[in-house]
Protein backbone atom coordinates (compact mmCIF):
# COMPACT_ATOMS: atom_id res chain seq x y z
CA UNK A 1 0.00 0.00 0.00
CA UNK A 2 1.34 3.40 -1.10
CA UNK A 3 0.36 6.32 1.12
CA UNK A 4 -2.18 7.72 -1.75
CA UNK A 5 -4.41 4.57 -1.61
CA UNK A 6 -6.89 6.26 0.31
CA UNK A 7 -7.05 9.51 -1.63
CA UNK A 8 -7.18 7.52 -4.66
CA UNK A 9 -10.29 5.11 -2.87
CA UNK A 10 -12.00 8.23 -1.74
CA UNK A 11 -12.05 9.51 -5.92
CA UNK A 12 -13.48 6.50 -6.97
CA UNK A 13 -16.52 6.55 -4.52
CA UNK A 14 -16.61 9.92 -5.53
CA UNK A 15 -17.39 9.58 -9.25
CA UNK A 16 -19.08 6.30 -8.19
CA UNK A 17 -22.06 8.45 -6.04
CA UNK A 18 -24.94 10.53 -7.41
CA UNK A 19 -24.62 14.20 -6.49
CA UNK A 20 -26.90 15.61 -3.94
CA UNK A 21 -29.82 17.35 -6.19
CA UNK A 22 -29.30 20.40 -3.95
CA UNK A 23 -25.67 20.52 -4.55
CA UNK A 24 -26.13 19.70 -7.85
CA UNK A 25 -28.86 22.79 -8.45
CA UNK A 26 -27.02 24.81 -7.02
CA UNK A 27 -23.39 24.30 -8.29
CA UNK A 28 -25.39 24.58 -11.97
CA UNK A 29 -27.00 27.83 -11.40
CA UNK A 30 -23.55 29.16 -10.11
CA UNK A 31 -21.89 28.14 -13.18
CA UNK A 32 -24.98 29.86 -15.72
CA UNK A 33 -24.52 32.70 -13.95
CA UNK A 34 -20.86 33.34 -14.95
CA UNK A 35 -20.20 35.66 -18.16
CA UNK A 36 -17.99 33.88 -20.35
CA UNK A 37 -14.76 35.58 -21.28
CA UNK A 38 -12.93 35.88 -24.94
CA UNK A 39 -9.37 35.70 -25.01
CA UNK A 40 -9.61 36.57 -28.36
CA UNK A 41 -10.88 40.82 -27.59
CA UNK A 42 -7.39 41.92 -25.92
CA UNK A 43 -5.91 40.49 -28.99
CA UNK A 44 -7.76 42.19 -31.33
CA UNK A 45 -7.28 45.71 -29.49
CA UNK A 46 -3.67 45.34 -29.72
CA UNK A 47 -3.84 44.80 -33.73
CA UNK A 48 -6.33 47.73 -33.99
CA UNK A 49 -4.13 49.94 -32.03
CA UNK A 50 -1.17 48.42 -34.10
CA UNK A 51 -2.95 49.06 -37.22
CA UNK A 52 -4.21 52.50 -36.43
CA UNK A 53 -0.55 52.76 -35.36
CA UNK A 54 1.16 51.67 -39.02
CA UNK A 55 -1.96 54.05 -40.73
CA UNK A 56 -0.97 57.41 -38.61
CA UNK A 57 3.10 56.66 -38.98
CA UNK A 58 2.60 55.83 -42.72
CA UNK A 59 0.50 58.59 -43.60
CA UNK A 60 2.93 61.20 -41.73
CA UNK A 61 6.19 59.92 -43.54
CA UNK A 62 4.10 59.96 -46.76
CA UNK A 63 2.89 63.30 -46.68
CA UNK A 64 6.55 64.44 -45.21
CA UNK A 65 7.92 62.45 -48.93
CA UNK A 66 10.42 60.54 -46.35
CA UNK A 67 9.29 56.97 -47.72
CA UNK A 68 11.48 55.00 -50.33
CA UNK A 69 10.37 55.68 -53.75
CA UNK A 70 8.51 52.55 -53.88
CA UNK A 71 6.48 52.88 -51.00
CA UNK A 72 5.82 56.81 -51.59
CA UNK A 73 4.04 55.70 -54.94
CA UNK A 74 2.17 53.27 -53.41
CA UNK A 75 1.35 56.02 -51.15
CA UNK A 76 0.67 58.36 -52.93
CA UNK A 77 -1.69 56.35 -55.63
CA UNK A 78 -3.79 55.20 -52.17
CA UNK A 79 -4.32 58.72 -50.71
CA UNK A 80 -5.22 60.00 -54.37
CA UNK A 81 -8.31 57.69 -54.51
CA UNK A 82 -9.35 59.40 -51.16
CA UNK A 83 -8.46 62.86 -52.00
CA UNK A 84 -5.57 63.02 -50.32
CA UNK A 85 -2.62 65.26 -51.66
CA UNK A 86 0.67 63.21 -51.18
CA UNK A 87 3.55 63.88 -53.22
CA UNK A 88 5.01 61.36 -55.83
CA UNK A 89 8.71 60.84 -55.94
CA UNK A 90 8.98 62.86 -58.97
CA UNK A 91 11.53 61.61 -61.38
CA UNK A 92 13.86 63.11 -64.30
CA UNK A 93 12.70 62.59 -68.02
CA UNK A 94 13.84 64.02 -70.59
CA UNK A 95 12.29 62.93 -74.27
CA UNK A 96 15.24 63.93 -76.55
CA UNK A 97 17.73 61.93 -73.89
CA UNK A 98 15.75 59.51 -72.73
CA UNK A 99 13.09 58.48 -74.97
CA UNK A 100 9.04 59.12 -75.55
CA UNK A 101 7.68 56.45 -72.82
CA UNK A 102 8.11 57.89 -69.54
CA UNK A 103 9.21 54.78 -67.16
CA UNK A 104 9.22 54.11 -63.85
CA UNK A 105 12.49 54.52 -62.49
CA UNK A 106 16.42 54.74 -63.69
CA UNK A 107 17.12 50.75 -63.76
CA UNK A 108 13.77 50.63 -66.22
CA UNK A 109 15.54 53.15 -68.37
CA UNK A 110 18.90 50.76 -68.66
CA UNK A 111 17.34 47.84 -68.71
CA UNK A 112 15.86 48.91 -71.67
CA UNK A 113 18.71 50.75 -73.53
CA UNK A 114 22.46 50.18 -71.93
CA UNK A 115 23.40 53.74 -73.65
CA UNK A 116 21.47 55.52 -70.69
CA UNK A 117 23.21 54.48 -67.80
CA UNK A 118 25.34 57.42 -67.04
CA UNK A 119 22.22 59.59 -67.69
CA UNK A 120 19.84 60.73 -65.66
CA UNK A 121 16.63 59.57 -66.89
CA UNK A 122 14.29 58.02 -64.09
CA UNK A 123 16.55 59.02 -61.43
CA UNK A 124 14.85 60.90 -58.63
CA UNK A 125 14.70 64.84 -58.88
CA UNK A 126 16.91 66.76 -56.17
CA UNK A 127 14.25 68.50 -54.16
CA UNK A 128 17.37 71.46 -54.14
CA UNK A 129 17.29 71.59 -57.74
CA UNK A 130 15.20 74.56 -57.92
CA UNK A 131 17.30 77.37 -57.10
CA UNK A 132 16.64 81.16 -56.13
CA UNK A 133 15.28 82.85 -58.77
CA UNK A 134 18.16 85.67 -58.42
CA UNK A 135 20.67 83.33 -58.08
CA UNK A 136 22.92 83.42 -61.22
CA UNK A 137 25.08 80.42 -60.38
CA UNK A 138 24.16 76.86 -61.37
CA UNK A 139 21.70 74.61 -59.28
CA UNK A 140 23.29 72.08 -57.72
CA UNK A 141 21.91 69.44 -60.42
CA UNK A 142 23.74 71.41 -63.05
CA UNK A 143 26.85 71.43 -60.42
CA UNK A 144 27.04 67.61 -60.40
CA UNK A 145 26.18 67.07 -63.94
CA UNK A 146 29.42 69.56 -64.51
CA UNK A 147 31.19 67.83 -61.83
CA UNK A 148 30.43 64.18 -63.44
CA UNK A 149 31.26 65.22 -66.93
CA UNK A 150 34.99 66.62 -65.64
CA UNK A 151 34.97 63.22 -64.50
CA UNK A 152 34.30 61.33 -67.72
CA UNK A 153 36.17 63.48 -69.79
CA UNK A 154 38.84 62.38 -67.17
CA UNK A 155 38.10 58.88 -67.69
CA UNK A 156 38.46 59.02 -71.42
CA UNK A 157 41.84 60.82 -71.49
CA UNK A 158 43.18 57.55 -73.44
CA UNK A 159 41.98 54.48 -75.23
CA UNK A 160 43.89 52.35 -73.06
CA UNK A 161 42.44 53.50 -69.69
CA UNK A 162 39.24 53.12 -68.10
CA UNK A 163 36.75 49.93 -68.94
CA UNK A 164 37.04 48.30 -72.32
CA UNK A 165 34.09 49.30 -74.19
CA UNK A 166 32.73 45.48 -74.50
CA UNK A 167 32.81 45.14 -70.61
CA UNK A 168 29.03 44.74 -69.08
CA UNK A 169 27.72 45.03 -72.51
CA UNK A 170 25.75 42.32 -73.57
CA UNK A 171 25.07 43.43 -76.97
CA UNK A 172 28.32 42.41 -77.87
CA UNK A 173 28.33 39.13 -80.02
CA UNK A 174 32.04 36.31 -79.11
CA UNK A 175 33.35 37.85 -82.67
CA UNK A 176 32.75 41.41 -81.59
CA UNK A 177 34.47 41.14 -78.38
CA UNK A 178 37.55 39.28 -79.61
CA UNK A 179 37.71 41.67 -82.37
CA UNK A 180 37.59 44.62 -79.92
CA UNK A 181 39.91 42.76 -77.57
CA UNK A 182 42.36 42.18 -80.33
CA UNK A 183 42.35 46.21 -81.33
CA UNK A 184 42.91 46.93 -77.87
CA UNK A 185 45.71 44.40 -77.28
CA UNK A 186 47.54 45.62 -80.62
CA UNK A 187 46.96 49.41 -79.45
CA UNK A 188 47.41 49.04 -75.62
CA UNK A 189 49.26 45.62 -75.20
CA UNK A 190 48.00 42.85 -72.81
CA UNK A 191 48.05 43.09 -69.09
CA UNK A 192 50.89 40.14 -69.46
CA UNK A 193 52.73 43.11 -70.57
CA UNK A 194 51.85 45.39 -68.13
CA UNK A 195 52.78 42.29 -65.74
CA UNK A 196 55.84 41.91 -67.07
CA UNK A 197 56.65 45.78 -66.34
CA UNK A 198 56.32 45.32 -62.78
CA UNK A 199 59.41 44.92 -60.86
CA UNK A 200 59.26 43.83 -57.13
CA UNK A 201 61.92 45.30 -55.09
Amino acid sequence: MTEHDDLISRLARFGKDALDPTRQSRDLTAMAGVRATSRLRPKLRLAGAFIAGLLLGGSGLAAADALPDSAQHVAHKAFHQVGIHVPDPERYHDAEVCGPDEKRNHGAYVRDDHNLAKSDCGKKLKAAEASDPGDDGPTPLEAEKSEKAEKSEKADEGPCEGKPPWAGNQDFSAEDKAQEQAKRAELCGTDEDDASEVTVP
